[in-house]
């Protein structure tokens, strides 16, 4: 099982997003690897009728979740509003907003980074998730916020064991 990353020329060179393996995202700062994670690692699989989970470290949820909203809504659900001397502002559609909610509630999770932020809590919950739930999409960003509970002597290898686990999780 896959799916496809919604964009026709990435798909020609993975042929999909196979369920079982283990993708990394990289590049440099700035360079759009959550944007692209977004449509390609959310929006896809929500949109071809995959649960997802999501560790958005860097965002709090509220933030996350209207980040979603707005690629889910596309610019035909989108309003742009300019007063003068101002930047354009652009306010998704009340209808579509409420639309989009309803029709995605209970498929996409996101993990509440206020509680616990150690690989092992999220990796438990990520378990939890595909046992209770079916879920087969999993999304962590960004690696770096992800307390290994390391210092200075082992963060290489607390690195490698949580990759190594995460590994092991998506060959079950």
């Amino acid at each position: 099982p896959s799916h496809d990353t919604g964009i026709k020329q990435l798909d020609g060179y993975l042929s999909k997003l196979f369920f079982g393996t283990f993708n990394i995202f990289t590049g440099i700062n700035g360079s759009g690897k959550s944007t692209l994670l977004n449509q390609v690692g959310v929006c896809e699989p929500l949109n071809q009728g995959r649960d997802v989970f999501v560790y958005s470290g860097e965002l709090p949820n509220w933030q996350f979740k209207n980040w979603v909203l707005y690629n889910l809504a596309g610019r035909r659900h989108i309003d742009t509003y300019k007063k003068p001397n101002q930047p354009e502002i652009y306010k998704i559609k009340p209808e579509t907003k409420q639309k989009i909610s309803e029709h995605y509630r209970g498929r996409l999770f996101l993990y509440d980074n206020k509680v616990d932020r150690t690989a092992k809590a999220i990796l438990d919950k990520m378990t939890e998730l595909a046992r209770k739930n079916g879920t087969k999409v999993f999304i962590i960003d960004n690696f770096t916020v992800v307390d290994m509970e390391s210092n200075d002597k082992n963060k290489w290898d607390k690195q490698k064991e949580f990759v190594v686990n995460l590994v092991n999780f998506a060959n079950n």
